[in-house]
C-alpha cells in the first residue's frame, strides 16, 4: 500500500466499496431483495431483477472485482517512479488519467445533460481520445513494425473522426448525416482493431507489465462480445439481458488498463528490443502431398456457389440464436457473418496454403486449431438447425442479403450444403496437415 503514490488514500476507498458489496449481498440473501445490491454493482434500475440466490454471490463477485479495478485506478505510480523525459509519454499520461476522469463520478454526471449538452460532452471525450490515438502511436517505438504503427493510427483516427461526426450531427440533430456516421462506425469495429493492435504492441514493450495487457484483452473482449443497449428489461429478465448488464458492469476493466498503462509510464523507459529469434521452420513436403489439405475445404465451397449460396451456415442454428438473438454486441453479429462469408467462399483453402508456403510451426499449430474449430461449430449448427430457423415475415433476415434464404412467400427459409460437409472437408484438411508433419517429427 506504501509503495503507491496514493495507496492509503487508494485503499480504504476499495475496500470500502467491497465492504458495502459484502454487506448488500448479505442484505439480499436475508430479506429475498437484490435490488440495492443490482443497483450498487450494475448501476441501474429499470424493473427487479430475478430474485434468485445464485445472482447475489455472482453480484458480489463482480463488485469485488470492481473494487479491485478502483485500487487500481487510485493508488497510481509507484513512489520514487521517474517518468522518461519525454514530452509525449508526459503528455499521454496526462491524457489517459483524464480520460479516465471522465469516466468516474462526478464527471460522468455530465453524459446525463440534457441535450445538446451531453452531445458536447461526447465531443470532448472523442477530442481527448483522438490524442490518445495519436501518441499511441507515436510512443510504441519499435513494438510494432512501421506498417503496422501505421494501420493503428489510421483504424484510431477513423473510430474517433465517424464518432466525433455522428456526435455533431447529434448535436445539430441532423438525422442523415447520423445515420451516415453510425453506418461509417461499422458498430466500434476500426476502434477495437486499434486497441488489438495496441495491446499487441504493450504485450511486447517493456514499459507494461502483464498484469496490464491481460486488463486489455478483457475489456477488448467485453466491448466486443457486449450488445450496445436493452430499451427494457421484461418481467423475467432474460439471460441475454442479465448477461448484458453483468458485461456492463465488468466494464470498469477497461478504465483498469488505461489508469495501469499511465501509471507504469512512469517507470523507466522501455529495454530496447534486441534481435529476434527466427520462426521455427516445418520440414519441406513435395506440392502433391500438400494439395489436398488445400483442395479440401474447396469443394464443398465450390458445390455452395454452383448453387448460388456464398454462405456457410447462414441464418440458421445455435449460432444464429447467440448472434441474432441479442446475446452479443452488433460488432460481433457483423463479423460473425463476415466469417460466414469467408468459410463459404472456401477462405480456409487460403489460410493453409498460407501456411504451407510460410511454414513455420506456431502457424501451422494455429491452422490446424483454427480447422478444427470452425469444424466443431459447423456442426453445432448443422444439429441446431431445426430447433433456430425461424422464417421472418417480412422477408428481410438481419445483416445478410434480403431474399437469399427466403424463396417466396409463405415458404420456410432454404439454406446451400449442409455444414456437415464443410466440417468433414475442414477436418480432412487438419488431418492431413497433422499427418504430413507429425510423422516427420516422429523419424526425425
Amino acid at each position: 500500500m506504501r509503495r503507491y503514490r496514493f495507496g492509503l488514500v487508494a485503499m480504504p476507498v476499495a475496500v470500502a466499496y467491497v465492504v458495502l458489496v459484502l454487506g448488500l449481498g448479505v442484505f439480499a440473501l436475508v430479506t429475498h431483495e437484490v435490488s440495492l445490491l443490482w443497483f450498487a454493482v450494475v448501476r441501474g434500475w429499470a424493473m427487479d431483477p430475478p430474485d434468485s440466490w445464485w445472482l447475489v454471490p455472482v453480484l458480489v463477485l463482480v463488485g469485488a472485482v470492481q473494487g479491485w479495478v478502483y485500487w487500481q485506478v487510485l493508488r497510481g505510480p509507484r513512489r520514487g517512479a521517474r517518468p522518461a523525459a519525454d514530452r509525449r509519454i508526459a503528455l499521454l499520461r496526462a491524457v489517459l488519467y483524464v480520460d479516465v476522469a471522465l469516466s468516474l463520478p462526478p464527471f460522468s454526471l455530465l453524459y446525463s445533460l440534457p441535450e445538446p449538452y451531453a452531445g458536447w460532452v461526447s465531443v470532448a471525450v472523442l477530442l481527448v481520445q483522438g490524442v490518445m490515438v495519436w501518441l499511441f502511436s507515436v510512443t510504441v517505438g519499435g513494438a510494432l513494425p512501421v506498417w503496422a504503427r501505421l494501420l493503428m493510427l489510421v483504424l484510431g483516427a477513423a473510430g474517433v473522426l465517424s464518432g466525433l461526426g455522428f456526435a455533431v450531427c447529434r448535436v445539430l440533430q441532423f438525422d442523415p448525416g447520423m445515420s451516415f456516421f453510425d453506418l461509417v462506425l461499422l458498430y466500434g469495429l476500426p476502434a477495437m482493431a486499434w486497441l488489438a493492435l495496441l495491446l499487441a504492441a504493450q504485450a511486447r514493450d517493456g514499459r507494461w507489465s502483464r498484469t496490464t495487457v491481460t486488463m486489455g484483452v478483457l475489456s477488448l473482449v467485453i466491448s466486443f462480445v457486449q450488445p450496445t443497449s436493452y430499451a427494457f428489461f421484461s418481467y423475467d429478465m432474460p439471460l441475454e439481458v442479465l448477461v448484458f448488464w453483468l458485461l456492463r458492469a465488468l466494464g470498469v476493466v477497461a478504465l483498469g488498463w488505461e489508469a495501469r498503462s499511465a501509471h507504469e509510464l512512469a517507470g523507466p523507459p522501455a529495454v530496447p528490443f534486441g534481435p529476434r529469434r527466427p520462426p521455427a521452420r516445418i520440414p519441406a513436403r513435395p506440392w502433391w502431398l500438400l494439395a489436398p489439405a488445400v483442395v479440401l475445404p474447396l469443394v464443398p465451397a465450390a458445390v455452395n456457389l454452383v448453387s448460388g449460396m456464398p454462405f456457410w451456415i447462414g441464418p440458421r442454428g445455435v449460432a444464429e440464436r447467440v448472434v441474432f438473438g441479442g446475446a452479443v454486441s452488433p460488432a460481433a453479429s457483423l463479423v460473425w457473418v463476415g466469417f460466414d462469408l469467408l468459410v463459404g467462399v472456401g477462405g480456409a483453402a487460403l489460410l493453409v496454403l498460407v501456411t504451407v508456403l510460410r511454414g513455420t510451426v506456431r502457424l501451422l499449430r494455429v491452422t490446424v486449431a483454427a480447422l478444427m474449430l470452425t469444424a466443431a461449430v459447423g456442426v453445432a449448427g448443422a444439429l441446431t438447425a431445426e430447433r433456430s430457423s425461424p422464417r421472418d415475415p417480412s422477408g428481410d433476415l438481419p445483416l445478410y442479403p434480403d431474399g437469399l434464404f427466403v424463396t417466396g412467400p409463405g415458404e420456410g427459409l432454404t439454406f446451400g450444403l449442409s455444414p456437415l460437409w464443410f466440417s468433414a472437408a475442414l477436418l480432412a484438411s487438419a488431418l492431413v496437415l497433422v499427418l504430413l508433419y507429425a510423422y516427420r517429427e516422429r523419424a526425425g
